[in-house]
């Protein structure tokens, strides 16, 4: 009987086989080739027989069929189009034109530039679920644009984005790399860089959850990424030389309207906040739980160097973090500005610069063995003002007037506090 059974199961295996892939092939110098045909086998005679119009290749796809795109340069005809994603397609750019399998494809920046240009937005897709992928574009505007040029809109969709760059690319007033409404994206070793927006230069979340793992965000113009009433995930990331130019959101991340954002192995070096709050990030009424991430050489004119987290129901966890170099110009913070609801652990917090109070941190919260050491203020409580300390080490911070180590500090236990100094009250040199 068992064996029987076998039998017919191994018949019905035989009888049901997928059917083979279909490719179809996309190449920009074939512009008599209108048709889109699909092959299974890639050679010679198919690249030749690739279609000239990238928009006919997608139409012509269906669920698991894949479109390659060999090097070159892709609009969508007219001011106003726009390149259209579909369901379960799979877009592969970065193709030399000789490739017979997809492992063949040189990933290398700059190698085999398979670019998409265009003005309003270059690409969109509604939704789409992960089954769609996009994988080694580069997304510009029209070399004739001097107007808005959003990479790429998302509606109610969540597909696959590796291996793409987005660059000098334009939006007012968000989202000018990629704009993300009700969709949760998972997003890979893509780099995001020299975009501007008139907030959120590069990325747009509302009502989403995206996924963001070795991705580059590089020298945009509007908060790196703009997070509302969304849930982030960030990994091995860089955040860096990013700038918000006015008001209140932060440098790389701004996350508003009871944001939840998951931060590890992630850097952030050099973003700055000519407004209020956040160098690096500014949470509003959110909560970022943070590890393994060094936040330095941040600065803002407002509270928080690197980080600021107020508001209600808003909370900021650190564990394995490296807070340093940091500054505030006209306000208090130098490392981190928060409303009080702050635990951080295991951290190094160290050579903040604030005008204000506080030369690490203000606003209190939980230290649990941490190293706050060599901060200063120009006002009181040169390492911390507030906070309760648990086995942590604060040393060699200092203050214009109280507080050179730390003050109004709450519980302190088993922690030195030692060679802090106060400039105008040397007696409250330590505490």
């Amino acid at each position: 009987m068992k064996n029987l059974l076998l039998n017919l199961f191994l018949l019905l295996i035989s009888t049901h086989t997928l059917p083979a892939q279909t490719i179809y092939l996309v190449d920009a110098q074939k512009t008599t080739n209108s048709a889109a045909t699909g092959v299974t086998t890639v050679d010679a005679t198919a690249w030749n027989n690739a279609c000239g119009n990238l928009q006919t290749a997608i139409s012509a796809a269906t669920v698991n069929d894949q479109v390659w795109v060999k090097a070159g340069n892709y609009e969508p005809a007219g001011a106003a189009a726009t390149i259209i994603m579909k369901q379960g397609v799979q877009l592969y750019g970065h193709f030399a034109g000789t490739e017979s399998q997809l492992s063949q494809r040189d990933l290398t920046i700059g190698a085999n530039k398979t670019t998409l240009r265009g003005s309003g937005n270059v690409m969109q897709g509604f939704n789409l679920t992960n089954a769609t992928i996009l994988d080694g574009f580069t997304f510009t505007p029209r070399s004739s644009s001097t107007g808005n040029t959003r990479g790429l809109y998302l509606g109610n969709s969540s597909p696959v984005i590796r291996n793409c760059i987005f660059e000098g690319l334009r939006a007012n007033p968000s989202g000018a790399a990629i704009s993300n409404n009700n969709s949760s994206p998972t997003i890979s070793d893509c780099i995001f860089r020299n975009n501007t927006a008139g907030f959120a230069g590069c990325i747009s979340n509302s009502n989403g959850s995206p996924v963001f793992t070795n991705c580059k965000f590089l020298n945009n113009t509007g908060t790196a990424m703009y997070n509302d009433a969304s849930t982030i995930t960030l990994t091995n990331c860089t955040f860096d030389s990013n700038n918000w130019h006015s008001g209140a959101y932060g440098g790389a991340l701004y996350n508003t309207y009871g944001t939840i954002s998951t931060i590890s192995g992630c850097t952030f070096t050099n973003n700055q906040n000519q407004g209020t709050f956040g160098g690096a990030i500014h949470d509003f009424e959110s909560t970022s739980t943070i590890d393994n991430s060094t936040f330095a050489g941040n600065s803002t004119s407002g509270g928080g160097g690197a980080i600021a987290n107020y508001g209600p129901g808003s909370s900021l966890t650190l564990n394995r973090c490296v807070i340093r170099n940091n500054s505030v110009t006209s306000a208090s913070g130098g490392g981190i500005y928060t409303g009080g609801n702050l635990t951080a652990k295991n951290c190094f917090i160290s050579n903040n610069t604030a005008s204000g109070s506080g030369g690490g941190t203000v606003g209190g919260g939980n230290f649990i063995n941490c190293v706050i050491s060599g901060n200063s203020t120009a006002s009181n409580g040169g390492g911390t003002f507030g906070g309760s300390f648990t086995n942590c080490v604060i040393a060699k911070n200092s203050a214009r007037e109280y507080g050179g180590g730390t003050l109004s500090a709450g519980a302190i236990t088993n922690t030195i506090i030692w060679g802090n100094s106060s400039e105008l009250y040397p007696d409250n040199a330590d505490i």
